[in-house]
């Protein structure tokens, strides 16, 4: 008969390979995955409601992380793990590199434009109910505080993965725990006198010192190549973001003063999409004034998507 049958094989030499690979990454516990829980546990002391303020204003920066870095990070694992199989130690540090550079290009506007938005965009989620603009004003400063810390979570979801290319879980499973041990008397010292915004804060340095360790610790295993030019790239895309964050402030500003009755939802509504329809096409415009690479890393992936999908309607019916 034909059908379906399971035998263990428990003495197959890949196995105790899969545990001792999988095992760093169950017993080490780093900030990415208690980031959430201390929030909880050390938002208590924080005062009343700032558990449900820091949760909202985390639910928002895990958008952009979730969106690009995160992408980034599972994006790139596959090419990396086959290069580093083939032998191919400077495919796997250009590739590295191109990722790091092009996501962090994107992910820096993301960013600074979700800071200056920060209030319009948690009031356009989350208001209504019991959660009300005194409420969005209180979470705004969270939120700006929890999304400096974007790009290093971009950083360490990339460089982790690439680690884990390399069959090794060991280095980020002991860089993450380490941070985790630093970032707990940093919350006990700075709860108490910040109150939740201390947490953000100490959330935000985590990210950055697992990102920035693990960063360095590649560096010196891999050399320098595959990071080569990362953060003159982060940089660059941030000076390309001031005309637009100007422009975006303007939006607001001409809001407030503007004061046109409709629902709050509406308003806000309006002021995300001229916000960021201001944001991008600044953005856009610098960097193809300034630095046209730039503006093809973004503008190209859309191009040829949308050049197939007419290509696609072109095509005669049978």
């Amino acid at each position: 008969c034909g059908g379906f049958r399971f035998f263990p094989a428990f003495r197959h030499p890949m196995l105790s390979r899969v545990i001792l690979l999988a095992l760093p990454l169950m017993i080490g516990q780093s900030v990415v995955v208690l980031d959430e829980q201390f929030v909880r546990i050390f938002g208590s002391m924080a005062g009343d409601g700032a558990v449900s303020l820091l949760n909202y204003a985390r639910r928002i920066m895990m958008v952009p992380v979730g969106v690009v870095a995160q992408a980034a990070g599972v994006a790139s694992f596959p090419f990396l793990a086959s290069l580093v199989a083939k032998g191919n130690m400077d495919g796997f540090r250009g590739t590295l590199n191109r990722t790091l550079r092009n996501s962090m290009i994107i992910a820096i506007p993301v960013t600074v434009w979700m800071l200056v938005m920060s209030c319009p965009v948690l009031g356009f989620i989350f208001e209504g109910g019991s959660f009300s603009s005194l409420h969005t004003a209180e979470a705004a400063p969270l939120l700006q505080l929890m999304l400096l810390a974007v790009p290093f979570w971009l950083l360490q979801q990339v460089t982790g993965r690439a680690f884990y290319a390399m069959q090794d879980t060991v280095t980020p499973a002991v860089v993450g725990t380490a941070a985790t041990l630093l970032a707990v008397p940093c919350y006990l010292l700075l709860v108490p006198i910040l109150g939740a915004r201390g947490i953000a804060l100490v959330t935000s340095f985590s990210i950055a010192l697992y990102a920035v360790v693990l960063l360095f610790t590649a560096q010196r295993r891999w050399g320098s190549g595959a990071f080569d030019g990362v953060g003159k790239a982060a940089v660059l895309s941030l000076a390309l973001s001031v005309p637009g964050c100007l422009a975006t402030a303007g939006v607001l500003a001409f809001d407030n003063f503007l004061q046109v009755p409709v629902p709050m939802l509406l308003r806000q509504f309006t002021v995300i999409a001229a916000g960021g329809v201001c944001f991008c096409t600044f953005w856009l415009l610098c960097a193809r004034l300034f630095l046209p690479e730039y503006f093809d890393i973004v503008v190209s992936p859309v191009a040829q998507r949308f050049s197939r999908r007419m290509k696609g309607k072109e095509k005669p019916c049978r």
